[in-house]
């Protein structure tokens, strides 16, 4: 399977999790993020979450999380996943 065909099957798994999903590049940027994550996270749609800069997603993230009790963006944005663990 080469790289592209890799991606599109990512991404068609990803786009079919209820979970909000998405992934950001050692910055915090978002590289990444499925429909349920945009609609989680206040964006329009998926492109206008990923064109969002990171500290209005920390500032949203934040804002969310506090009024559910849970835990602050910086545990959210900052969670490496080790390969190992998949």
């Amino acid at each position: 399977m080469d790289a592209l065909a890799a991606v599109a099957k990512m991404n068609m798994v990803l786009a079919g999790i209820d979970a909000g999903i998405t992934v950001q590049d050692r910055t915090g940027r978002l590289l990444y993020a499925n429909e349920t994550a945009a609609q989680l996270l206040g964006g329009a749609s998926v492109q206008s979450l990923l064109n969002t800069p990171v500290a209005q997603l920390v500032e949203r993230f934040q804002q969310q999380a506090g009024h559910r009790g849970e835990a602050g963006a910086d545990e959210f944005l900052t969670k490496p996943i080790d390969p190992a663990e998949l």
